[in-house]
């Protein structure tokens, strides 16, 4: 069974990042992802992404910022947290294993987060938030830990916001983050002259079934002359798995994460190559 902090392919997808960036940097041991993360803050800081931590039970799914947490950190209760209490509330987070014997002593002693979520018709579920790791080890080592603890009233306060996301889109498409390895749809559509890269969405709230748009990169003009290699001679074509093609485009183009729609500005999601068929008919006409 998948832990109900654990998301696989999320976690493969990150794990190929950060192997492929720490290899750019000159880092030759790149088997922790974790580790590999901290190494990269330190010699590549403008990589680091807003940090959030996620929980799922069931349909109800919570994500939070880091720097939210740490911000109601200061006025929120400290308790110690006794290894027999901390073990139940592991069946609620995930760990890396692997990652255990990595931490340095100095961070093993870091407070943890507990976080107090509301889910409706099951109550109040206490979650460690931040600190799996160090708690995994103090429940192994048999020793209390301090506990920061955060009130089911503060936990909506820290949860990320699509601002949130568009900022760490922006972040990532910069540095040429995640649009690698996340099997985007890119498209590239040919019109007359005009040649436009961009990506498949969806709206945001959309079913698998309602139909997919074409967002143009914001910097589309820019990029027209390396699009017009891969576009057809006419109409769309879609980019399934042409990661040479696509890569440099994919890490030069800027999106809004909105198209208009009967005159109004819709927040849309980029579709992955797992939702659709890669079909030139579900393009809808440049917006």
């Amino acid at each position: 069974m998948t832990h109900p902090m654990h998301d696989e392919k999320e976690d493969a997808i990150e794990r190929a990042m950060y192997q492929r960036l720490g290899r750019e940097h000159g880092i030759t041991d790149t088997t922790c992802p974790k580790c590999l993360h901290y190494r990269l803050r330190r010699v590549a800081p403008q990589l680091e992404l807003p940090l959030s931590f996620g929980y799922t039970l069931g349909p109800h799914t919570f994500h939070w910022l880091k720097e939210r947490m740490d911000a109601y950190a200061k006025a929120a209760p400290r308790i110690r947290l006794r290894w027999q209490d901390a073990q139940p509330l592991l069946q609620q987070s995930g760990h890396d294993p692997a990652h255990l014997d990595h931490i340095p002593a100095e961070a093993r002693l870091h407070a943890v987060y507990v976080m107090h979520v509301q889910i409706p018709g099951v109550g109040d579920v206490p979650v460690i938030a931040d600190g799996q790791h160090r708690t995994t080890l103090a429940v192994r080592e048999r020793r209390d830990l301090v506990a920061i603890v955060l009130g089911s009233h503060i936990e909506p306060r820290c949860r990320v916001t699509a601002s949130d996301e568009r900022q760490r889109e922006a972040i990532a498409q910069e540095h040429g983050l995640l649009t690698w390895e996340i099997p985007i749809q890119y498209a590239v559509y040919r019109r007359d002259a005009q040649v436009v890269f961009g990506r498949m969405v969806m709206t945001q709230g959309a079913d698998r079934d309602d139909p997919a748009f074409f967002e143009a990169a914001q910097n589309a003009p820019a990029l027209a002359r390396t699009a017009a290699t891969l576009a057809p001679r006419q109409g769309p074509t879609l980019l399934r798995g042409l990661i040479a093609g696509y890569a440099t485009l994919s890490r030069q183009a800027r999106f809004l994460g909105e198209i208009r729609l009967q005159g109004q500005r819709v927040p849309v999601r980029p579709l992955t190559r797992d939702q659709i068929d890669a079909n030139p008919a579900v393009l809808v006409a440049l917006r």
